[in-house]
């Protein structure tokens, strides 16, 4: 008997790990005639799962039903797997990169982080006081794929990864000094240069002042760190917008047999309940 679900998994390294290697699995046992019925699929791949996956509309899943069940999502995540009249996956999971830092460690350092992390001018100018306090150790980790903040970097200094035609955009002046900036802190040794599964530790163990992470992380952060934690929005490159990027995923219907549709949406109905 086969799954009827693939790719729930627990904590977001497990989700970032499994993205691919789920999806790959998928179309693999798509293409055999035994896919799963529905996958969780990420914002990225909302595009191949479309033409090349061939996910299945959900006003075909739910008919009637569909717009009771979506009027518990809010539009801005319902907008994002919408194509026309066509919707291609219910929204699951919706993340953006935010700053959690250790109040204590500012405290020691005698910054404000209301101040320190308002823009990157304003961390550069406070980063060494707070290696100073964590003894010489690096002062910033960015976890995870590091694609995800880099491209906030990018939007928040005016830059674009990929510009609106479809060309590239990450060879801007406005990328470039973005990128550079991230490199200066590495220079200035406040950067945490350990692997991704090295700095959550480093972390919550207190020998990095601040972490980018995943809102999603929240919960889990609380849980384990003793110090106190605290959280704030990205800092911004002078007067300039906070553009920040998200991500997540949808969960797709992927079903052939049409007679898996009704217990699909009562999955679904229960999702959204």
């Amino acid at each position: 008997m086969r799954k009827p679900l693939a790719g729930l998994n627990s904590g977001p390294f497990a989700r970032l790990a499994a993205y691919a290697e789920v999806l790959q699995k998928a179309q693999a046992d798509i293409a055999a005639g035994n896919g799963p019925d529905v996958v969780i699929t990420p914002w990225s791949n909302l595009n191949y799962a479309d033409e090349g996956l061939g996910v299945v509309d959900l006003n075909t899943v739910g008919g009637d039903d569909v717009a009771a069940v979506l009027d518990n999502i809010r539009p801005e995540a319902k907008d994002i797997v919408t194509r026309d009249d066509r919707i291609l996956g219910l929204p699951w999971g919706l993340s953006t990169p935010i700053f959690y830092y250790n109040a204590d460690v500012f405290k020691q350092a005698g910054g404000d982080p209301t101040t320190a992390l308002k823009t990157w001018d304003d961390f550069k100018a406070a980063a060494p006081k707070l290696k100073d306090a964590l003894g010489g150790n690096p002062v910033i980790a960015f976890t995870y794929n590091k694609d995800w903040p880099a491209q906030t970097l990018v939007q928040c200094n005016g830059g674009r990864i990929v510009n609106d035609d479809g060309s590239f955009g990450f060879t801007s002046d406005e990328a470039k000094a973005a990128m550079q900036m991230v490199a200066d802190l590495d220079k200035d040794g406040l950067y945490d240069r350990s692997t991704s599964q090295e700095m959550r530790p480093n972390f919550v163990a207190g020998s990095t002042a601040v972490m980018i992470s995943s809102v999603a992380s929240l919960k889990g952060l609380r849980d384990d760190c003793k110090f106190t934690l605290a959280t704030a929005p990205w800092p911004t490159f002078g007067d300039k917008p906070r553009i920040a990027s998200t991500g997540g995923s949808f969960i797709g219907v992927y079903a052939r047999d049409e007679s898996h549709y009704p217990g699909i949406w009562e999955f679904f109905t229960f999702c959204t309940s």
